[in-house]
């Protein structure tokens, strides 16, 4: 029988925390003073073109924003607590999801996402994404995917990049995008 050191315990204790804060937020932004929050279905109302990122302490003081935002903050925090954790952004393409993005030739669905090792265990930190909010031990990414699959189907294609987030506030959708590419790590394609 394997016994985790109390240490260990603690770290995970804390990840487990800083998801409790997060559950507290709304998912959502701010802009020109008011709240426009996905769960009220007023975030059709937001003007997408004007949408950047928040900073940490913007994120401390509002308590709401979009997967990149939590990603922003969850690493951050993470970091602070002496942990190495990764963050993540998939690009899903053909799909017709509420955050799809039309470009030249596909739409493509976005989201971000923050893991971080507790000893020998991978744990996926999820925030954003209502339906699988919490901390999450996984064996490998593609159990991940396997949640994105079961939403948005198998047959999507997908991009998974690893990036660190420091310093991708104030960024547009279309900065953050391009930021956020910076190693594939796992694909899936039709050809």
């Amino acid at each position: 029988m394997k016994f985790k050191l109390v240490e260990d315990i603690d770290t995970l204790d804390k990840v487990i925390d800083l998801q409790k804060e997060m559950d507290t937020w709304d998912y959502g932004v701010v802009q020109d003073g008011n709240k426009f929050l996905y769960d009220d279905n007023n975030i059709s109302k937001v003007d997408w073109g004007r949408y950047v990122t928040y900073t940490i302490n913007e994120l401390t003081d509002i308590k709401l924003g979009t997967c990149w935002d939590f990603t922003n903050y969850e690493y951050y925090k993470l970091r602070k607590l002496g942990l190495n954790p990764k963050a993540y952004f998939i690009m899903l393409k053909k799909t017709t999801g509420p955050w799809t993005e039309k470009t030249k030739d596909n739409e493509i669905d976005t989201h971000s996402f923050v893991t971080v090792n507790v000893e020998n265990d991978t744990y996926w930190i999820e925030s954003a994404w209502w339906n699988n909010r919490g901390v999450h031990k996984i064996n490998s990414l593609w159990d991940v995917i396997s949640r994105f699959d079961e939403q948005y189907g198998s047959d999507k294609e997908f991009d998974l990049y690893e990036y660190d987030p420091t310093g991708m506030d104030g960024l547009s959708m279309r900065e953050y995008s391009i930021r956020a590419q910076q190693k594939k790590v796992l694909s899936r394609n039709s050809s």
